[in-house]
């Protein structure tokens, strides 16, 4: 900050300095500015009027709980708020609704069985006999051969 205080700064700490939450050097600034600016003294005036005004209808016993309550609500809102902005592809809204819901899960769970079936079946299918027509399998042609027995006594 400069030695002079901008309009626009005078208005945003013009609340702090009511609630007197200002270092002792910009509330110098702000009551210099005040001096030497009638628009922000006017403007501040009216502000004042209407912080005192406010503050007459304000019941000064508030119930800490009610309180409590209140303010975590606002802070749910405000997350809520800014999660619903900052979300603007309908897409990805769409997908993120189907996902969450236990209908979307099924679904979900489904679909990569599916998936692991098809994918199994692709990777260990059998691979098909190629015949010949003229040959025919249940006939006598073939035989099975070098076939060793590990015990030798055929008894057992």
């Amino acid at each position: 900050m400069g030695k002079q205080m901008e309009h626009k700064e005078f208005l945003e700490l013009m609340q702090f300095y009511l609630y007197d939450e200002l270092d002792i050097a910009k509330k110098n600034m702000f009551d210099a500015h005040l001096k030497s600016c009638n628009e922000c003294s006017k403007e501040f005036e009216a502000f004042k009027e209407f912080i005192s005004s406010l503050s007459d209808e304000i019941d000064k016993d508030v119930d800490p709980a009610l309180l409590q309550d209140a303010r975590s609500e606002l802070r749910g809102y405000i997350r809520a708020s800014k999660f619903n902005n900052s979300n603007n592809n309908s897409v990805l809204d769409f997908l993120k609704n189907i996902i969450y819901k236990p209908a979307g899960l099924a679904f979900g769970g489904l679909s990569l069985l599916l998936i692991g079936v098809f994918s199994g079946y692709l990777l260990f299918k059998e691979s098909n006999i190629i015949t010949d027509n003229n040959q025919n399998l249940n006939s006598d042609q073939y035989k099975i051969q070098n076939i060793n027995f590990i015990d030798s006594d055929p008894a057992d």
